[in-house]
């Protein structure tokens, strides 16, 4: 059997036009994968399903280096979004198993020279919480995500720009006192 062809194709030509042909085929089916692969940019994007990770997310902190803290996503995609690092499955390590107390206690304890301390949460509004140590002294802690930070905890007058800036309402901060540069 013999085909005939409309023009005169040499073997060249034919694959040439075999080629052009493929690409055409080929080429939107891998355009649409690499943009169907690009990373979400908003949470908008992700997808409602509920699969927990968890991820380390950076924190701003005002007066000190903070560590990453650990917070738990709806999926993988939330977290992307909010560039979590150390992502894994499920939720995160003690979140929930740990009242927002034993959460304050864990932050005082981590100061040299804090261990098993006892206090007592004389005001607390929102995230905002002060207190005041059995043994003399007292705290300021606010709470960011999951994870309670130490704005203050000595006998020493607080300041009053660090615990503005955290947010502290003013009728827990009274007596804090202005820096003198």
């Amino acid at each position: 059997m013999i085909y005939l062809l409309p023009y005169s194709y040499t073997p060249s030509l034919l694959l040439n036009h075999v080629m052009k042909k493929a690409i055409l085929i080929i080429l939107p089916l891998l355009l649409t994968a690499c943009i169907g692969s690009q990373k979400p940019t908003s949470p908008d994007e992700c997808p409602d399903e509920i699969e927990p990770v968890c991820g380390k997310v950076k924190m701003e902190c005002i007066t000190m280096p903070c560590d990453p803290i650990e917070k738990t996503f709806p999926n993988r995609c939330f977290a992307e979004v909010a560039e979590a690092t150390d992502i894994r499955e499920g939720e995160c390590d003690g979140e929930g198993d740990m009242t927002d107390e034993e959460k304050i206690k864990a932050a005082l304890e981590k100061k040299p020279g804090k261990e098993d301390i006892e206090f007592v949460i004389d005001q607390e509004e929102n995230l905002h919480k002060r207190g005041t140590f059995k043994d003399g002294g007292k705290f300021l802690v606010t709470k960011v995500g999951t994870k309670w930070i130490v704005v203050h905890d000595s006998d020493d007058p607080i300041d009053c720009s660090t615990a503005i800036n955290y947010g502290f309402p003013e009728e827990m901060i009274e007596d804090c006192e202005w820096a003198e540069w």
